[in-house]
């Protein structure tokens, strides 16, 4: 498994076991999204150096929910790195807690049933907690973060109650959807995907969806 590969120039995908990091390189401060189980700081920072950076090149930790798969190893990609963690204030307690976790409903059908049962039920018992990590700044719906040329927060819950989408602007939109589209958990997945696909329907332009499972290329819209 390669520690990194580009899908656009300035984006890359860092496999870390059942879902992915994403890291954008950008002139003004690298910026990572997620941190994968506990136990995956290594893979991320092997990512890193295969995409031609440091450890310390590292300035923007984005948490894009407090789900255990996603927040798993952000305390120690953050000693590695000494960049700063964002996250959704809905989710921030979970992040500098390193939890309890919410729990999970499972969305009807019998592939649902299946891989809560045989995947996600597991991980959750196995990975009830994380090390606590600082928030050092909260994500809004609509807000702009001015880093990596303009990343657009989108917060739309459901699967997590914090769970926010980030549009990069360049490339013509690239829409960062990690876990929201997929249909294993949470209630709001209907206004969500709405609210995501309303983006593809509008001005805002979207030329690529990227999510956080393992298989991370969604396509180009």
């Amino acid at each position: 498994m390669a520690a990194a590969r580009q899908v656009v120039p300035g984006l890359f995908v860092i496999p870390t076991g059942i879902v992915n990091t994403f890291l954008i390189d950008a002139p003004d401060g690298c910026v990572l999204v997620d941190a994968g189980l506990p136990g995956r700081d290594a893979d991320i920072l092997r990512g890193v150096a295969a995409a031609g950076r440091r450890p310390t090149d590292v300035r923007h930790l984005i948490v894009t929910h407090a789900h255990p798969d996603h927040i798993g190893s952000l305390a120690a990609v953050r000693a590695a790195t000494g960049a700063a963690v964002y996250c959704h204030p809905a989710d921030a307690p979970i992040v500098t807690a390193g939890g309890p976790f919410r729990p999970l409903d499972v969305t009807p059908g019998v592939v649902n049933w299946l891989v809560w049962r045989l995947f996600v039920r597991p991980i959750l018992r196995r990975f009830a907690q994380a090390d606590p990590t600082p928030v050092d700044e909260t994500l809004h719906d609509g807000q702009v973060l001015p880093i990596a040329g303009g990343l657009t927060v989108l917060h739309t819950p459901g699967h997590c109650a914090g769970q926010v989408c980030l549009l990069w602007q360049a490339h013509g939109g690239v829409l960062l959807a990690a876990d929201r589209i997929r249909r294993v958990l949470g209630g709001q997945m209907v206004a969500a995907i709405e609210k995501l696909m309303g983006l593809v329907l509008t001005a805002v332009a979207v030329e690529m969806i990227l999510a956080g499972l393992k298989r991370y290329f969604i396509g180009d819209l």
